[in-house]
């Protein structure tokens, strides 16, 4: 069902990321990974996807690749607090 609905989101990649978003808080980071690198081809600057990827590399146990990504989205405009706390701690905390 959920396949489906991706197919008809006619590329939506703020559906895509929120897909991912589910994903990743039950632990399926592996596909949580494919659907927030499928939402950054559609929309390559948003600094909230950019986050979830560095949010998903530290679950994934590649603490390097999240940092980049975290520093990305900061780069970008991001300036969430929360965020910000991610990158000087080098750790995902739950938002």
């Amino acid at each position: 069902m959920m396949e489906d609905l991706l197919s008809s989101s006619l590329n939506s990649y703020v559906f895509i990321d929120t897909y991912g978003y589910v994903l990743f808080q039950n632990g399926e980071y592996k596909e949580a990974k494919k659907q927030f690198e499928d939402a950054m081809v559609i929309n390559p600057t948003d600094v909230v996807v950019m986050e979830h990827l560095g949010d998903v590399y530290y679950k994934l146990e590649e603490e390097n690749k999240a940092i980049e990504w975290w520093e990305m989205a900061k780069e970008k405009g991001a300036k969430n607090s929360i965020l910000l706390k991610k990158i000087e701690d080098k750790k995902y905390y739950e938002e």
